[in-house]
This record gives structure tokens, sequence and C-alpha cells, in this order.
């Protein structure tokens, strides 16, 4: 009895495959593309739908600005967990976040509240600020 050699794939013959079926979806060549020199063969056929699915619920500029904060391309799907918002800084974060979340009293005008300290010794550690995008590190 003869046994046929084992066929082995790669992550690379699966995401040209997967590539070509996107394609005849009538998806863009350069994107799929650039997803892969950016993230590698595995990631495109293991994150590229949530990718996506990411851009269109978000926009290209979150996406990018979630991937750029240092989460992982396999963190994708978690997205809209981790994601809070665009503030023009980490003091009007601290801000809103403390005014949403506990609420202010009425205080007298000449009561200051430093809230690059509250973002710097209290929330920095749990959320990160990255190009006007804030998203917690803990989702």
């Amino acid at each position: 009895m003869e046994l046929s050699p084992t066929t082995t794939f790669s992550f690379e013959d699966y995401a040209e495959a997967l590539l070509e079926d996107l394609l005849e979806e009538g998806e863009d060549r350069d994107e799929m593309e650039a997803f892969i020199e950016e993230h590698g063969h595995e990631s495109f056929y293991n994150h590229f739908d949530e990718y996506r699915q990411a851009v269109k619920d978000y926009d290209q500029e979150t996406v990018d600005a979630f991937l750029g904060a240092d989460f992982d391309i396999s963190d994708i799907s978690r997205l809209s967990d981790a994601y809070y918002g665009q503030y023009d800084s980490e003091e009007e974060f601290a801000e809103n976040f403390v005014n949403e979340c506990y609420g202010l009293p009425e205080m007298p005008s000449w009561i200051a509240i430093d809230w690059k300290e509250t973002w710097e010794d209290g929330l920095s550690w749990d959320y990160t600020f990255y190009d006007g995008y804030v998203f917690c590190n803990h989702y």
C-alpha cells in the first residue's frame, strides 16, 4: 500500500486564498496587500474580517489610533470595549470622565482642580491617550 505525501499549508497559502475570495467579493487589493505587509499573512487570515468591521463601525483613523497605541491586531475585536472617544487632551478626558462617572457639585469659582495631575496620577494607568483618542487598557 502506497501512502500519499501529506500536504501542508502555510498561513501564506490560506491568506492568498482568502485574498482571492475577497477580491471576487469586490474588496480592494491594495488595502488587503497593505494589511498583509503591515500585519502579516497569519493576521490577515485570522483578523482581516474583524479589522474591516472595525473600520466600518468606527473609521480608519480610530482603528489606526487603536493599533498605533500599542494594541495588537489580535485585539481589534475589542475596540468597541476599549474605545472611550476623542479628546483634545488628557486633561479634557480626565474632566469629562470624572464628571460623567461621579459628577461634580457646584463649587466656588476659585476652586481649581488639576486635571493634568488627575490624568497622570489616576487615569493614565488605566487609559491610553494616543493622537487625541482614548482607549481603556483593561477591556
